[in-house]
């Protein structure tokens, strides 16, 4: 089987840059995959952001905000406050975030929902 590896990694630089423009500060620096395992941590940066990201079936701005669903029901902080960040840098409104949390209170609990909101926060304070 042939795989475009080459067009997913040009995707993933246009979507990575898409990304960067979020006024909140970055939160993997040092990031130790990247450290200790730099060809991992390369390869799942061309397969998530250059072939699920930048596939135009689904616009970036929902999948951010799902990314963001996800992330709230697995109760990932850090990485919750990064995807709130990239959501809004391809367009997610603070309202529309803090309707995705209250949409997930009833599904994945206060806890969670707490964690999402607190990042939430995070970030809201940082760009405003």
């Amino acid at each position: 089987m042939n795989y475009p590896i080459e067009d997913w990694e040009r995707a993933a630089e246009g979507v990575r840059e898409r990304f960067s423009d979020s006024k909140a500060r970055p939160r993997f620096d040092g990031n130790p995959m990247a450290e200790l395992a730099p060809e991992l941590a390369t390869l799942v940066q061309t397969l998530a952001r250059g072939r699920s990201y930048a596939d135009p079936t689904i616009d970036l701005k929902t999948r951010a905000l799902l990314t963001v669903a996800c992330l709230v029901g697995l109760g990932e902080q850090k990485y919750i406050e990064t995807w709130i960040a990239n959501a809004m840098a391809v367009g997610a409104t603070r309202d529309e975030i803090v309707e995705l949390i209250i949409q997930l209170f009833t599904y994945v609990g206060t806890p969670k929902a707490v964690a999402g909101f607190a990042a939430a926060k995070a970030v809201f304070d940082e760009v405003e």
